[in-house]
């Protein structure tokens, strides 16, 4: 270690570092680094930032997707959903699957109208130095229309792959 450090310790340290969360007269249990994943920390900012967010504010988040649990994604999602309903312009850009069919169920349970959200997919073919730009719309039901090859079909790819 003292090759590769600039620092080297003899002694033992410790630092006690928590994470507690009050809002209100509500406050979580401790919580030890150890015993919190990167994605908390990546996405608080996140959430606050959706929170913090007036009607007509504009918010543009990238990959809010990252170090989070499938479930979570989804919720984040939603969040995103209300927000947009309430007036906030989001501009979100993703590669997770789990964060789309968060925004097309909160648009099936009618908390975001379809009119109200649009996809853009960005892609490039073969040999083409254009990019390729593919407006695609979510319905009333969550169904996505002209959906184009190489959208969110790696799930599908793969499954094909291990069933054929």
């Amino acid at each position: 270690m003292k090759e590769i450090s600039a620092t080297v310790y003899s002694e033992l340290q410790q630092v006690n570092l928590t994470y507690q969360y009050t809002y209100g007269e509500n406050t979580t249990d401790k919580y030890t680094p150890l015993n919190v994943g990167f994605g908390i920390t990546y996405v608080l900012p996140i959430i606050v930032a959706i929170l913090k967010a007036r009607p007509d504010d504009l918010l543009i988040i990238e990959n809010p997707e990252t170090h989070l649990h499938p479930s979570a994604q989804s919720q984040v999602a939603e969040l995103c959903a209300i927000a947009s309903a309430n007036g906030v312009q989001i501009i979100v850009e993703t590669h997770s699957d789990h964060f789309l069919n968060g925004i097309r169920v909160a648009t099936k349970k009618n908390i975001l109208k379809a009119e109200d959200s649009q996809i853009y997919f960005f892609r490039k073919d073969k040999n083409e130095l254009e990019t390729k730009i593919d407006k695609l719309n979510i319905d009333s039901e969550g169904r996505v229309d002209n959906w184009p090859k190489g959208f969110f079909d790696e799930w599908d790819n793969q499954l094909d792959e291990l069933l054929w």
